[in-house]
């Protein structure tokens, strides 16, 4: 019996398609959430706790004496941001206030004659003006706008069918300290400029580490002397969760328009509670996302959270949706500098500013600023309607407490000053694998106002057959 070569190459190429796409459908795929818990720590305690947040035998035990710390209010938990991402790809985060403050000033307008009166002073040949003018203050005619918070960038990849994650982190904590003032040019009716000058605190660290699955590691600490001397810890996690096999992409037996019948349906929670409540969320969320969801609806029932905002899309397989609760709002970005009097009598001055119409700035120029909350979506299902690829961008923005930038002093101890607004931005970036009717954790924000209070983003996704 005679078989021919091209026989023999068709039998094995078949032979080989057929163990591939078996191998692709046992083979389980993992979602990975990867979260940094950066905390401030006194000297102390936190000298004694980094040897044993670094040796395996103690690792866990000193992760769980800082959890009690933050509890008794003894050490602050400063950010926890969380990314999530299919194996492979990266995910990113931030939890971020806008500092809006000047760059630029107008120095005052000096005239080099007064009257009829030149008071030459050689060799330079300037000449100032005799004793009653009044110049003003310098006044800020640009700004920069600086965000401050946690920001969370991460790649992952699962090693050994999810025992352990190895991930490449970019993470970060900026924090306002405060202002500092430049006090200089004071005029002759005693109005004193101020320069206010912001001073930033910034901890980075750009490691690359392997996580066991669910293990708690030291990813990195710094030392700080402002506000107070502390030791910033920042404690990463990784857990790797199987999403079953990779059936994302149609094979022979399913046309285009089965698969494009599918309908997606997503709903985005996202929920204000105090730090206490959330931190108890977001430990059950680590083994048990279903019973964090619904223990939110627990707490939304009695009061004790808050829903910020419950977003949906419905869309079409391998179709983008949106979802926006947008706020439009104008703000002033370039003023128009005080017009004080100018030539007036030594005698006359103190009187003229106490009763001087107009010693704010007038705004001349604005933009749109959009606060509120929105959700960007596009799914690919796979072949079984049991799970979809997500690429997902969720955003939650709002205004805070306007603060008040001092430029000047009066004579009288009052200030004039501009109200510059912040905005707090919530964000997350995903790319993953989501199960059908699977309720996930998305993000967790820290805010700035009120204090000791976290907002969550929660996912539930449905994937249905058109009718």
């Amino acid at each position: 019996m005679k078989i021919s070569c091209r026989a023999i190459f068709g039998s094995c190429l078949l032979l080989f398609l057929a163990l591939r796409q078996i191998r692709g459908e046992e083979t389980p795929s993992h979602r990975v959430r990867i979260s940094v818990e950066v905390v401030a720590i006194d000297p102390a305690p936190g000298i004694d706790l980094i040897p044993r947040l670094r040796a395996a035998a103690t690792r866990e035990a000193a992760y769980e004496e800082i959890q009690q710390l933050v509890d008794r209010d003894a050490a602050e938990l400063l950010a926890w941001p969380i990314v999530t991402m299919s194996d492979g790809s990266d995910g990113g985060a931030r939890s971020s206030y806008s500092v809006r403050f000047p760059t630029e000033f107008e120095p005052p307008q000096i005239p080099q004659t007064f009257g009829n009166t030149n008071w030459p002073i050689p060799p330079f040949g300037f000449t100032v003006p005799e004793p009653g003018w009044g110049a003003g203050a310098s006044a800020p005619t640009a700004f920069e706008t600086r965000d401050c918070g946690a920001k969370l960038r991460a790649t992952a990849r699962v090693i050994g069918n999810g025992k352990s994650v190895e991930t490449d982190l970019d993470a970060s904590f900026t924090r306002l300290l405060g202002f500092h003032e430049i006090r200089n040019c004071k005029d002759a009716v005693g109005i004193e400029g101020i320069f206010p000058q912001p001073e930033f605190q910034n901890v980075t660290l750009n490691p690359t580490i392997r996580f066991h699955d669910g293990e708690h590691l030291l990813a990195g600490c710094s030392f700080v002397q402002k506000p107070a001397p502390k030791i910033i810890l920042f404690l990463g996690s990784a857990r790797a969760i199987d999403v079953g096999p990779d059936l994302t992409q149609p094979d022979d037996g399913i046309s285009k328009t089965q698969a494009a019948s599918c309908r997606v349906f997503a709903e985005c929670r996202m929920v204000t509670l105090p730090q206490k409540l959330a931190i108890r969320v977001i430990n059950q969320a680590d083994t048990d996302e279903a019973g964090a969801w619904n223990q939110v609806d627990e707490l939304l029932k009695s009061g004790e959270a808050h829903l910020t905002a419950d977003l949906v899309t419905l869309q079409r397989n391998g179709e983008q949706a949106t979802a926006t609760n947008m706020a439009a709002s104008r703000t002033p970005t370039e003023f128009e500098p005080n017009q004080f009097p100018r030539r007036l009598p030594k005698e006359q001055i103190q009187p003229a500013f106490g009763s001087w119409p107009v010693l704010g700035m007038t705004p001349t120029a604005f933009s749109i600023l959009d606060t509120g909350e929105a959700i960007s979506l596009e799914a690919i299902v796979s072949r079984n309607g049991q799970s979809a690829d997500l690429k997902l961008d969720v955003q939650d923005s709002h205004f805070l407490e306007s603060w008040n930038c001092d430029y000047a002093e009066l004579p009288d101890g009052k200030r004039l000053a501009l109200k510059l607004p912040s905005l707090q931005t919530l964000q997350n970036q995903i790319s993953a694998r989501v199960r059908n009717g699977e309720k996930i954790l998305l993000g967790v924000h820290k805010l700035s106002n009120p204090e000791k209070t976290f907002e969550l983003f929660f996912l539930r996704l449905t994937i249905s057959a058109a009718q």
